[in-house]
């Protein structure tokens, strides 16, 4: 029952299944070539929280959404996600 008649305002749609491939070339080629250069998942996540690039949801980047990019981008990568660093 509502007597006043309010109404909730619509919520905006989210993206449920965003993936790497929807990330532009530069954060992919930046995640590429710094774990090259020995940086660790968890690192390159902050720094790149730091500097405000948004996931491809949005939000924050995590060590493991940074581990699985690079898997997917870089065929001699294939660590697995569990023993991110």
């Amino acid at each position: 029952m509502n007597p006043l008649q309010i109404t909730a305002a619509p919520a905006e749609p989210k993206v449920v299944n965003a993936s790497c491939e929807q990330l532009p070339d530069n954060v992919v080629s930046f995640i590429v070539v710094a774990r090259h250069n020995g940086m660790s998942y968890h690192r390159i996540a902050s720094l790149m929280n730091r500097i405000g690039l948004a996931s491809a949801r949005g939000g924050s980047w995590h060590a493991s959404t940074v581990a699985r990019v690079a898997q997917r981008h870089t065929p001699f990568a294939r660590v697995p996600v569990s023993h991110v660093g």
